[in-house]
Order: structure tokens, then C-alpha cells, then sequence
């Protein structure tokens, strides 16, 4: 199953990057065959400290003709979690990344960044989530 997933991967990724070399599409069809992702920050504003943590879904959307694949997910510290959609994203649906932030003896404001690698373009892709522990 891994090494079905892996050449998915490879292929979509060649046939993207064969796309976007071989034709130079003007700037406004170029947006309409992208991948986006639902927004760009997320704000729990105040929250209390807790062993849960908070977390919050971000949804990838995948706006090509192809498939593609949530290749990474990385994160600005060990106190911030992301775990993605692992199967590749059809043309037209969503994938799914869960955020967690781990608030337990972290007081005070935060800010973090996660970063997003797809098959897709653009291949990368970057989020925040942002809030107050009390």
C-alpha cells in the first residue's frame, strides 16, 4: 500500500511539474487550477490550560484536474501537532489537517506556524494558529 501510495505521489508530481512547464497559462487560469487550503489562520482566542490541548481542522482543497497528495506537515515547535490526510485528494474534494496546540503549562499569548507540502501547486502551503492560554 505504501509503495501504491509513493508512486502516486511520483507520478502526480510529474505530471504536474510537466504541466506547469510545458504551457504558460495567463495569470487568471493559473488561480483557477491551484490548491487551497479553507484559511489562513485560526484563533482560539483565550483558552485554559488543559492536558487536551485545543485543536482545530484546516481543509486543503484540491482545484486540478489530477489528484494530489499532503506530502508533509511541519510544524515551528514540539508544543504544535499536525496530522493530514495521508490518502491522495481527488480533484475537486478536500483533505483534512488536524491541528493540535498542547496549552498545558504554556500560559500567555501564542503564535505558530505550520507549514504545508503538497504535489500540488502551490507546493507549499502556510497556516496559523494563534490564541491567549489562560
Amino acid at each position: 500500500m505504501k509503495k501504491l501510495v509513493l508512486f502516486l505521489a511520483i507520478a502526480v508530481m510529474g505530471l504536474t511539474a510537466a504541466t506547469t512547464f510545458s504551457y504558460a497559462a495567463p495569470q487568471a487560469a493559473q488561480q483557477d487550477k491551484t490548491v487551497s487550503v479553507d484559511r489562513l489562520l485560526h484563533d482560539f482566542g483565550t483558552v485554559p490550560e488543559s492536558d487536551k490541548g485545543v485543536k482545530t481542522v484546516f481543509y486543503v482543497t484540491n482545484n486540478t484536474d489530477a489528484p494530489i497528495m499532503i506530502l508533509k506537515v511541519n510544524t515551528t515547535c514540539g508544543c504544535t501537532a499536525a496530522v493530514a490526510t495521508k490518502e491522495p485528494i481527488a480533484p475537486g474534494k478536500k483533505g483534512e489537517i488536524t491541528v493540535t496546540y498542547d496549552t498545558k503549562d504554556r500560559p500567555g499569548p501564542f503564535v505558530k506556524e505550520v507549514t504545508i507540502l503538497t504535489s500540488g501547486e502551490p507546493s507549499t502551503l502556510k497556516v496559523q494558529i494563534k490564541g491567549t492560554v489562560q
